[in-house]
């Protein structure tokens, strides 16, 4: 499979060659042991790889011609170590997060570092690095729950959720990684200096992966899934010119975004089979993040500490709806997590370093005559995953992803 894209006059440079195996083994790495199958492996496999970034990176000496990605990255550091000082939060449990997830200033550290290595890539060549991850870890992932989906769980773990968990260890986690999947290959499927076997491989994962979707019974990806791929046809057709086509999807976008957006809170014509009952449930978690940030904006609550502070904080309606018993410890917004357990400065240093992507991509697409598949690909990726992060919790799996690709994307 990795000889699909291989060219033999610009090998990979170690560094994408690292990111790569990071991105496959992040996302299928557990083990059949212990409490945790799913995340304390992906931590130490997340690490590994950073480590080994990290070194390549200093010996390169790219600091010079990459100033503004070191300092952002560095700024987000110095932010990530803020609540760690100063927050009245247990060490440990900012350091390393809380049990089952595992998102905690060390996995921050590593993702920081490999989004650093992503964003200082030497040779076009090295992007190639992605498309082969796409491959290997959608295929892989994708094993794996076609083989629960007929009865055979190689992780061993307690499924209760009735739904494939794949290596991820949730069906929402799965729903968003197959999402990812199908939108990043389908994309590169409309490459057009691929030969046909090259597409059908493409096709095959895509269609795959959107089966693996369905079967996950997760709104939340379904919807980010045909979000992200309503993006690349859109990007499709306006690079092929095809005005008609481009101004009706745009048309259709408006319409059919609008009937969605009014179906989410139980209006309009898609309300019975939009509605979804824990949207109602997650803004109460989002109100009461929030009142955390504007509590404590200056270094938050603590890393992973939402959940200390989440009776204090819930509005009154929270006692009917999601009810007095049910606490969590996660806002259930990625965007929200950091700022109610960092402050202002955190999420203003983590949205630096995405709105950096942003930038970058916005330009790259500006400069565009053809379509891009590769690019387009790791765009639509990416828009996938912070589409996710909005309703979801971060997961090592996929947000390894979030921030590789948009370090390459830089």
């Amino acid at each position: 499979m990795n000889n699909l894209l291989r060219d033999k006059n610009q090998p990979l440079t170690r560094t994408s060659y690292l990111l790569m195996w990071a991105l496959v083994l992040t996302t299928l790495g557990f083990w059949r042991n212990g409490t945790d199958p799913v995340n304390i492996p992906k931590l130490l496999l997340l690490g590994g790889f950073s480590g080994l970034v990290l070194g390549n990176v200093v010996v390169a000496k790219l600091y010079k011609d990459n100033k503004v990605i070191f300092n952002l990255v560095g700024f987000f550091l110095l932010a990530l170590t803020i609540p760690l000082v100063f927050a009245s939060a247990p060490l440990v449990q900012q350091f390393y997060g809380v049990s089952g997830r595992n998102t905690g200033f060390l996995a921050y550290v590593f993702l920081a570092v490999l989004f650093l290595g992503a964003a200082t890539l030497p040779r076009d060549s090295d992007y190639q690095a992605i498309p082969r991850a796409v491959l290997i870890a959608g295929y892989g992932s994708a094993f794996v729950c076609v083989l629960e989906l007929l009865g055979v769980n190689l992780m061993g773990a307690v499924n209760n959720f009735g739904a494939i968990i794949g290596t991820l260890g949730n069906p929402n986690f799965v729903s968003a990684f197959s999402g990812m999947i199908t939108v990043g290959s389908f994309a590169l499927s409309l490459n057009p200096k691929f030969k046909l076997n090259q597409k059908l491989v493409f096709v095959s994962l895509s269609l795959l992966s959107l089966f693996l979707v369905i079967k996950s019974k997760s709104f939340q990806g379904l919807g980010a899934t045909f979000l992200g791929i309503f993006f690349v046809l859109l990007l499709f057709v306006f690079y092929k010119r095809i005005w008609t086509l481009f101004y009706g999807l745009i048309t259709a976008g408006i319409v059919g975004g609008s009937l969605i957006a009014a179906g989410l809170f139980e209006k309009g014509p898609l309300g019975s089979s939009v509605y979804q009952f824990t949207l109602p449930i997650r803004i109460q978690y989002w109100q009461a993040g929030l009142k955390m940030l504007f509590e404590h904006p200056l270094n938050g609550v603590g890393l992973n500490s939402y959940g200390d502070w989440y009776r204090y904080a819930r509005d009154a309606d929270a006692l009917i709806t999601p009810g007095a018993v049910v606490t969590t410890n996660v806002a259930h917004n990625v965007y929200i997590d950091f700022a109610s357990n960092g402050g202002f400065f955190l999420l203003l240093t983590f949205s630096a370093l995405f709105g950096a992507t942003f930038f970058y991509s916005f330009n790259a697409l500006r400069k565009l005559r053809n379509f891009d598949a590769l690019l387009i690909s790791c765009l639509s990726v990416w828009v996938v995953y912070l589409i996710t992060a909005f309703f979801s919790i971060d997961q090592l799996g996929l947000a390894v992803w979030g921030w590789v690709i948009g370090g390459a994307l830089i």
